[in-house]
């Protein structure tokens, strides 16, 4: 019986370890830095957190009680110690150590035992918002995609985190670069639909785990047939599946010289503030603005980053680049 139970227990493992996996990319697109790992495996320990609290528990405590009070005949309604101090031990602990590892992870500035010491309470509030929502998306992610694709859409996403108190430009630059690109009035508004059940849920977790302290409700944004979403750890760009692709690039381009974060280091994030200062500096010539731009991607080619989000970075490099050239043969001209 061993061996069938372990292959059993294996491909069990491995097909929730895939759908979590495709869930997570589902809701936030494929996220740089190699943080799609982290967000996989803190979306893991929450969904797994939630099974044993409220289902596992839940269940238990029902058949206890219900042989209890002659229900319902238990032969041994004893469980053995070992098995009782395990379930106890993860209700107890994986809330820690889910956020523990997001605080070891760069997803903040510097790892601070004191601070996730801290926020010790707040772990539990935290992977039930992040497990809860997990479950919703595997639950609603296969119907919003069916719905999708007979509507002949597709989705693509642009993961990023809000800079604090800079929700409202974000979707302020959503509205003015569709606008612009599609010739139609945008309407803002909140997102409602099964697309935001998961969004909403997982609110409070993303606010305290990924660095981002948004408190404002997603918003969508409509202008045509085009529909994006923009939270806190998310833009999703909606849209008829010829159309996706350069939708998603057009507010790429936009996003980068924007005030919100593309990558999900906290180093490689203080590299996109410096480049973010550069941008609005108005005091510093042209030529001094273009020495500091060579300072900042030498520091930016020896910073200890993934590939991924060296070249976002350098998009962006590239981007002020083309702004201050364009910027001098305006006034050649």
């Amino acid at each position: 019986m061993g061996v069938p139970f372990f292959i059993i227990a294996r491909a069990l493992g491995k097909a929730t370890t895939f759908s979590l996996g495709w869930a997570t990319s589902l809701f936030f697109g494929q996220i740089p830095g190699g943080k799609e790992r982290v967000v996989s495996m803190l979306s893991a320990i929450a969904f797994a957190w939630l099974l044993i609290t409220y289902v596992g528990g839940g269940f238990a405590a029902t058949i206890l009680l219900l042989h209890a009070t002659g229900h319902f005949a238990l032969d041994d309604p004893v469980i053995g110690d070992g098995r009782m101090q395990a379930v106890a031990l993860g209700i107890v602990l994986l809330p820690p150590l889910l956020t523990y590892i997001a605080e070891k992870s760069d997803l903040t500035e510097q790892f601070s035992l004191v601070r996730w010491a801290k926020h010790l309470p707040a772990s539990y509030p935290i992977a039930l918002s992040l497990g809860a929502g997990v479950a919703l998306m595997l639950v609603v992610g296969p119907i919003v995609l069916l719905r999708r694709q007979r509507a002949g859409k597709r989705t693509h996403h642009i993961p990023v985190l809000v800079a604090e108190g800079r929700f409202s430009e974000l979707v302020d630059d959503i509205a003015d670069e569709l606008e612009r690109v599609t010739g139609n009035k945008p309407v803002v508004g909140a997102l409602g639909g099964l697309w935001a059940i998961p969004m909403h849920t997982m609110r409070y977790a993303g606010a305290r785990l990924f660095g981002s302290i948004v408190r404002d409700h997603p918003v969508l944004v409509v202008a045509g047939d085009v529909e994006v979403a923009a939270h806190a750890t998310d833009v999703n760009v909606t849209a008829p599946a010829k159309d996706a692709y350069w939708l998603r690039a057009a507010l790429y381009k936009r996003f980068g010289l924007g005030r919100m974060y593309l990558t999900w280091s906290a180093d490689t994030q203080a590299l996109e503030r410096r480049l973010w200062k550069l941008h609005l500096d108005e005091r510093s010539t042209k030529a001094e603005r273009r020495k500091k731009l060579d300072r900042l991607e030498r520091d930016i080619d020896h910073a200890a980053i993934g590939s991924d989000e060296w070249n976002v970075l350098y998009r962006v490099v590239l981007q002020l680049r083309e702004s201050l050239d364009a910027a001098r043969e305006d006034r050649s001209a």
